[in-house]
């Protein structure tokens, strides 16, 4: 009990910043290292604007695959295993909610709650954290662990809002005031004492190396729990000069991971089951089919010889060779380079022979 009362005395984790992308390193107990790295605003920003409900889902999808698993009598070893890889895929939507989420399973494995993740928004909250905490870790019951769902619910969506909050007032509410955003944080940094608590800009700087496998020493800003993560990325973001998009699907601020011209972010929006992003490619597919004659006739090919592939009809190594052949001649038929005729000639004599 007191190692793991020490272990949480640590810093929570150790940045740094290159050419756009933010990382990060840390030591946990489900792990013995762990490096993460996104560009530089993308995780903060989608983290502030996640569907509210995500957290609270997860927790209880957790907590039930603990609990079941603790009846069933699986080792410690199992259900640590089980638990982790049903977050994994959540690591690659939000750094941010995949640790909340790994802190949460700690707790469910050994009934600690760590301080640097967790701390609750109200004195009731507190006094239900501290009794849970003071209670020996074989020791928490399974009613502790399901009652405090609602009070880590609290506290991540705390979080979440208050990075909302400072991104809309940094960005939108203020646009017309002359200012930059970082010269807008400067100033309530400087005049308001209760943002200077959550969001000031001082942190504590070490050498050491960039993840555990490597040697190359870098300058690491020291952070002491995820609340010095989340400014730490805010100051970063404001200072590189970053600014947010907005999705043309579900409306929310994003920050585009790959190309720069994206125009849709990559959450599950409300009432979907896939991303925007996925959700635009679809859309600009059956757009792009139902205006472009070259779309519209090579769909229809693709279409009608994949469901041949699935009938067993065709060679899957057939089709492939095809579809290579046919994404080339639709490129040089958009671009001018082979008459239509020609194109929808050579599709339709292939796509029917087989």
């Amino acid at each position: 009990m007191g190692q793991q009362k020490d272990f949480f005395k640590q810093p929570y984790a150790y940045a740094f910043t290159e050419k756009g992308w933010f990382c990060f390193r840390m030591e946990g107990k489900l792990f013995d290292s762990l490096a993460l790295e996104s560009v530089t605003g993308a995780d903060l920003v989608n983290f502030a604007f996640l569907d509210a409900e995500l957290f609270s889902r997860c927790l209880t999808e957790l907590f039930t695959i603990w609990s079941i698993a603790k009846a069933r009598g699986k080792s410690d070893d199992f259900i640590a295993d089980a638990l982790v890889q049903h977050v994994e895929g959540i690591v690659k939507r939000n750094t941010y909610v995949f640790l909340f989420l790994l802190s949460y399973i700690e707790f469910l494995l050994d009934g600690e709650i760590d301080p640097r993740v967790f701390r609750g928004t109200s004195r009731a909250d507190n006094l239900r954290i501290r009794e849970a905490a003071g209670e020996r870790t074989d020791d928490v019951p399974e009613t502790t662990k399901s009652g405090l769902i609602d009070v880590f619910s609290r506290c991540y969506e705390d979080k979440r809002a208050r990075t909302e909050k400072v991104l809309k007032v940094m960005w939108e509410e203020n646009a017309d005031d002359g200012r930059t955003p970082l010269e807008r944080y400067y100033r309530l940094e400087q005049e308001d004492e209760a943002f200077r608590k959550h969001w000031g800009s001082r942190f504590t700087s070490e050498l050491g190396t960039r993840n555990a496998r490597s040697a190359e020493v870098v300058q690491l800003t020291v952070l002491e729990t995820i609340d010095d993560m989340l400014r730490f990325e805010m100051l970063h973001f404001l200072t590189e000069g970053k600014s947010y998009k907005f999705c043309k699907n579900c409306g929310k601020p994003f920050i585009p991971r790959g190309r720069s011209d994206a125009v849709y972010c990559d959450r599950v929006a409300d009432g979907e089951e896939k991303t925007c992003k996925q959700i635009g490619a679809y859309r600009a597919e059956k757009e792009k089919t139902a205006t472009v004659p070259a779309w519209k006739v090579y769909r229809q090919a693709y279409q009608r010889l994949n469901k041949r592939v699935e009938l067993g009809y065709m060679e899957e190594s057939a089709f492939t060779d095809w579809n290579r052949e046919a994404t080339e001649k639709r490129g040089r038929c958009l671009r001018g380079e082979l008459p239509y005729e020609d194109f929808a000639d050579w599709i339709n004599r292939t796509s029917r022979q087989r």
